[in-house]
C-alpha cells in the first residue's frame, strides 16, 4: 500500500496507535489520492496479537467508521500467521488476495475455510500479479 501512494514505510500508523505512542489524527496521511487517506503498519512490533490490542483495534475502527464512509484494511496473509484473521474479524466483509503463480488452489481454498469458520463473508478474490496474454491496451472492461 505505501508504494502505491508513495509513502515512506517506516512512518508512524496503526500499530502505534494501538501502543498508545500516537494520536488517530498524527498516522493519518491525508489526501494521498484523490478522496484517499492512508493509515500505513507503523513499528513493527514483535507480540501483535493479545486481547488488550483487540479491544484498541475495535476502538481505533469505531472512531474511523465515525469519520469515513469506507474503510479498507489490509492484513498479512491468513495461513502463515493469524494477525490477518483477527483483523478480519472487525471488517464487514473480506476479499481474499491470490498472487498468480505463487499461491497455490489449497492454499486459497484453506483460507477460505478459515474465513467461514471464523463468520467472516468472503465477498470475492482479487488475483494480482497476472501476466496478461495481449497487452494491456488491447483488453476492454466491460
Amino acid at each position: 500500500v505505501y508504494r502505491y501512494v508513495e509513502l515512506d514505510q517506516n512512518v508512524a500508523g496503526l500499530s502505534d496507535v494501538l501502543h498508545g505512542t500516537h494520536d488517530l489524527d498524527q498516522v493519518i496521511n491525508r489526501h494521498v489520492s484523490a478522496g484517499l487517506d492512508a493509515i500505513l503498519h507503523g513499528t513493527v512490533i514483535d507480540n501483535p496479537g493479545g486481547l488488550l490490542l483487540a479491544m484498541r483495534l475495535a476502538e481505533t475502527l469505531g472512531e474511523l467508521r465515525r469519520r469515513y464512509d469506507h474503510i479498507v484494511l489490509h492484513g498479512s496473509p491468513l495461513l502463515p500467521v493469524g494477525d490477518g484473521l483477527t483483523v478480519a474479524r472487525f471488517a464487514d466483509c473480506a476479499l481474499l488476495v491470490v498472487r498468480s503463480e505463487q499461491s497455490r488452489i489449497d492454499e486459497a481454498q484453506e483460507a477460505a475455510r478459515r474465513l467461514a469458520r471464523a463468520g467472516i463473508p468472503l465477498e470475492g478474490m482479487i488475483f494480482n500479479g497476472v501476466r496478461p496474454v495481449r497487452p494491456v491496451t488491447e483488453l476492454v472492461v466491460t
